[in-house]
C-alpha cells in the first residue's frame, strides 16, 4: 500500500511539472529513439542560428558578401521585402515580412534561398515572432523549416534587464535547451538588422 502511494505521488508530481513547464516536459519524457545530445549548447545553437538568420545572442538576418541588400517599404514606412542579390559564393536570397494591421513590429518573416538561376527555390524558413505590447521587445519565436520541422523559442528576461535566457524546444525531436545571455531587440528595427557574411577563403 505504501509503495503504491509513493508511486502515485511521484507520477503526479512529474505530471504537474510537465504541465507547468513544456521544457520540463521535453526533458522528462524522452522518446525511445531520442537521445540527449552530447553538447546541449551546440545543439540548441544549431536550432536558432543558420545561414539565413541568427536569433542568438540577438536577431540579425544575413546578407551575402560583396552585395547590398535592397529593402522595400510599405506606405507606413515598414520594411516588407528584402532582396539580397547573388554574392561571390552564395545564391540570391529574399525575405518577405508581414505585419498585423497597423502594428510597427512584424509577425512573420519568410526567408527564401534560390538556386543559381535565381528563380528556383531550394530552401525556405518561416520565422514567426511575438513582441511585447508595452516595450515592443521580442518575447518568442517559432521557426518552421522546409522539411516541416519546427522549433519554439521563448525569451525569459532577467529582472530589470534587456537580456536573459533563450529557452529552445525542437518540436520534432523533443530536445530542449537553453542559451544564456540572449538580448532583446525591437521588431521595428527589422530592416536595419543585417549582418554580412564573411569573405570567402582564397587559396
Amino acid at each position: 500500500m505504501r509503495f503504491t502511494s509513493l508511486l502515485g505521488t511521484t507520477v503526479a508530481a512529474m505530471a504537474g511539472l510537465a504541465s507547468v513547464n513544456p521544457f520540463a516536459n521535453a526533458a522528462l519524457f524522452w522518446g525511445a529513439s531520442s537521445v540527449p545530445p552530447a553538447n546541449p549548447n551546440a545543439a540548441a545553437l544549431s536550432l536558432v542560428n543558420n545561414d539565413m538568420f541568427v536569433l542568438y545572442p540577438e536577431f540579425h538576418y544575413k546578407t551575402l558578401y560583396g552585395v547590398r541588400a535592397a529593402r522595400t517599404n510599405d506606405t507606413q514606412k515598414r520594411v516588407v521585402y528584402i532582396n539580397i542579390p547573388q554574392g561571390v559564393s552564395q545564391t540570391r536570397q529574399t525575405i518577405d515580412i508581414t505585419y498585423r494591421d497597423n502594428e510597427k513590429v512584424p509577425s512573420v518573416a519568410i526567408f527564401t534561398k534560390y538556386a543559381q538561376d535565381g528563380v528556383r527555390i531550394v530552401e525556405t524558413r518561416t520565422l514567426q515572432m511575438r513582441f511585447s505590447n508595452t516595450r515592443q521587445r521580442i518575447e518568442s519565436y517559432e521557426i518552421i523549416n522546409s522539411d516541416h520541422t519546427r522549433t519554439q523559442v521563448t525569451m525569459k528576461y532577467d529582472l530589470l534587464s534587456s537580456s536573459g535566457t533563450m529557452m529552445i524546444q525542437n518540436l520534432s525531436t523533443r530536445f530542449s535547451g537553453t542559451l544564456p545571455g540572449a538580448k532583446a531587440w525591437s521588431g521595428s528595427e527589422f530592416g536595419l538588422r543585417a549582418s554580412s557574411s564573411t569573405a570567402p577563403k582564397t587559396n
